[in-house]
């Protein structure tokens, strides 16, 4: 579409009705990569929140771990 645009506009001279549609043009691709911008944004979001979660899961399990473990220390005094 960049390349059928670009060789539009590099012509001698374009009619009004071809420049609208070329404007046009120009206008969809902006929305289309700001669509695509906002789904990798949306994506990257879910994937943070995701692995925040995990990280979490995953310290809150080490610290009762940690809580609930027998110190080696009352097991040979006994």
């Amino acid at each position: 579409m960049v390349a059928i645009t670009r060789r539009i506009e590099s012509g001698p001279g374009i009619s009004d009705d071809l420049a609208i549609l070329v404007a046009d043009l120009f206008k969809f691709q902006n929305f289309i990569m700001a669509l695509s911008s906002a789904g990798k944004t949306r994506l990257f979001l879910a994937q943070k929140d995701i692995r925040e979660k995990t990280d979490g899961l995953h310290r809150d399990l080490m610290a009762a771990h940690l809580r609930f473990q027998v110190p080696c220390t009352s097991l040979t005094s006994s």
